[in-house]
């Protein structure tokens, strides 16, 4: 069966050989890049010589991870419910009513298109980490990190910081491989018709579905956590 999105999976490659840590880090610093300058969201940013270069930049870090990870292609066609989001949000930004008429605002067309491909490549820098790093890895680097504070502050040890934000990071490609297997399972045992009514109650179907698992996953996981601290 082929991979959830943000599953990992296992391989020898350059991104693979880095340290969790590192790998966590630079995915922080790659989406703050990308994100910064949110107060230019209009035609101003794209007329902007050095926004639109770091934009192109930050497409291109995206796409050299993407190389150095070794991913495969299909994981970037698996990300299409990104693109229909983005296309909702350049909708209800562009759209507009005054005054009771309809129109066109190309400022909130330039923010919603500027937004999406930020969310885009800040979900596709994600899906790349996720790829090359094993929740055991880290779980173990956030405990590295949680050793050294503990040194500084001896309390902290007791909060159990690096394991309550490894199980909230790993908790992500959970939801993905949920809805991977209700949706597999769905299809499986679905009828051969087809029809708008009868994909909109298949899809409520699936999603109270993962609604159900995710709740019954995550109360396990608090116990767990828990248990753990006693």
């Amino acid at each position: 069966m082929a991979l959830a999105l943000f599953s990992y999976r296992k391989g020898n490659t350059v991104l693979h050989r880095i340290p969790a840590l590192l790998k966590i880090a630079l995915l922080f610093a790659f989406s703050f890049l990308a994100f910064s300058g949110s107060g230019q969201d209009s035609l101003s940013f794209f007329e902007n010589t050095a926004s639109v270069v770091k934009l192109f930049s930050s497409i291109l870090c995206a796409s050299l991870l993407f190389v150095l990870g070794g991913c495969y292609w299909k994981a970037f066609f698996k990300m299409k419910f990104i693109f229909v989001l983005g296309l909702f949000i350049i909708a209800v930004r562009t759209i507009s009513f005054e005054t009771g008429r309809f129109a066109l605002n190309m400022d909130g067309f330039a923010a919603g298109l500027l937004y999406a491909l930020r969310f885009f490549l800040s979900a596709f820098a994600a899906e790349v980490i996720y790829e090359t790093t094993s929740g055991l890895e880290t779980n173990q680097a956030l405990e590295l990190v949680e050793d050294i504070i503990s040194k500084i502050i001896p309390h902290f040890k007791k909060l159990k910081s690096a394991f309550v934000i490894s199980m909230a990071i790993n908790f992500i490609p959970l939801v993905f491989d949920t809805w991977e297997k209700i949706h597999l399972a769905s299809k499986a045992r679905g009828s051969e018709k087809k029809g708008i009514g009868s994909t909109f109650r298949t899809l409520y179907c699936e999603t109270e579905a993962l609604f159900d698992c995710l709740l019954f996953r995550a109360e396990t996981r608090r116990k767990a956590v828990i248990n753990r601290s006693l």
